[in-house]
């Protein structure tokens, strides 16, 4: 069975296990919704600093929380656009966005922002899904009967074009890499997790 907490703190662990962390860092954690990520960074790591951005301030507010009931004095948190992050250029050492790619409404001007704030030789690592064949069947289905506002209220659906039986997560990763090559970064990794999920690591140029 899917389980999407489960995928999402497993593949958190494999992204902070891909990118390169260093002490001293100042990291960026694009669309930290709970606040995961950025906590599991700050506590592997207590000579780095961590700032985690989301759109959503309910999801700030219980990202706060969790840093409080974790005691952490690394991890900062914020409300802030993807689409129109307000750092300067070069800011950080590196960016990580866990699972988060779906839910953009302008998935290359997101990328974008995450290389443009990123340092040169800065690594930015971005890990995406697709849904299972289960559920992506029946999002297809229900996008053609117009009801996919119905399951949008039970699961949380990626905003991306999925009715093409042509989408595949060979397609997804391909489109990422390409997002990350036009931000201005090179792609150092790519890694394939399951049938579902994937990792892409970029380097700023």
């Amino acid at each position: 069975m899917f389980k999407p907490m489960k995928s999402y703190l497993r593949i958190r662990d494999e992204l902070i296990e891909m990118v390169k962390i260093e002490e001293g860092f100042l990291i960026l954690d694009v669309a930290t919704w709970q606040g995961y990520t950025a906590i599991e960074i700050g506590k592997r790591y207590e000579k780095v600093r961590v700032i985690g951005v989301d759109i959503s301030e309910k999801a700030i507010k219980k990202a706060k929380a969790n840093v409080r009931k974790e005691m952490l004095k690394n991890v900062d948190l914020r409300v802030a656009d993807v689409e129109n992050l307000p750092f300067d250029d070069n800011r950080f050492d590196l960016i990580v966005c866990n699972m988060a790619l779906g839910h953009f409404s302008n998935m290359p001007k997101a990328v974008s922002e995450m290389v443009r704030v990123a340092k040169i030789g800065g690594e930015i690592g971005i890990s995406g899904w697709i849904p299972p064949a289960p559920m992506l069947a029946m999002i297809r289905f229900m996008t053609k009967v117009k009801l996919r506002g119905v399951l949008g209220k039970f699961v949380p659906l990626p905003k991306m074009r999925i009715e093409s039986q042509n989408f595949t997560i060979e397609g997804m990763i391909k489109a990422i890499e390409k997002m990350i090559e036009r931000g201005g970064a090179e792609i150092l990794d790519t890694k394939l997790i399951d049938n579902n999920s994937f990792i892409c690591i970029g380097k700023k140029k």
